[in-house]
């Protein structure tokens, strides 16, 4: 469960490759989130997309008090990459609650809205003993999103850690021919 900036960024953008394996996973009621989502609204353009992630805040218990403060460093310095690209298919693009899965099926949303330009869900994730709570708020349009990530872990040794971070993502072209 250790992670950086690097691990959301990639499992941000990861999870858009595994959208036919979860498409019903971990959501809030089907009919709930559909609602709540259409092709009008909520929906995000194909295309390539840049994800780049900062780290506010970094608790893991067992490590030093300003290990948070060190990674967070390494990040501003570039030690840590932070910005990503990934390719988001057509069928990704209309169903955004994978964009936030983080490709994760123990994971399911306790609830989950974008609209009017708005994102606010959250997603419980079980691992045996551990259990993360990941709430996402922030903004978006047909081209990009701008998100507060906060993870809360409770139970087994990483019980305690706190992970909040910042994404941006914005369309940057048309995914290259090769996908």
């Amino acid at each position: 469960m250790k992670r950086s900036a690097l691990w959301l960024t990639i499992a941000l953008a990861s999870s858009a490759c595994h959208s036919q394996q979860h498409a019903n996973a971990a959501n809030a009621a089907s009919n709930q989130v559909e609602s709540q989502t259409s092709a009008t609204d909520g929906t995000l353009q194909q295309g390539n997309y840049q994800y780049d992630s900062r780290t506010i805040e970094l608790t893991i218990p067992g490590k030093p008090a300003d290990y948070g403060a060190k990674q967070i460093a390494m990040e501003k310095s570039g030690e840590i990459i932070t910005s990503l690209t990934h390719c988001v298919s057509r069928a990704e693009a209309l169903d955004p609650r994978l964009i936030f899965s983080l490709g994760d099926k123990a994971c399911h949303y306790t609830h989950y809205s974008m609209t009017g330009g708005n994102i606010d869900a959250q997603m419980v994730c079980k691992h045996g003993p551990v259990t993360e709570s990941r709430t996402i708020s922030g903004t978006y349009t047909p081209t990009s999103l701008s998100t507060d990530v906060s993870i809360n872990v409770t139970g087994g040794p990483e019980s305690g850690e706190v992970n909040r971070s910042h994404v941006d993502v914005k369309r940057v072209g048309d995914c290259p021919a090769n996908g």
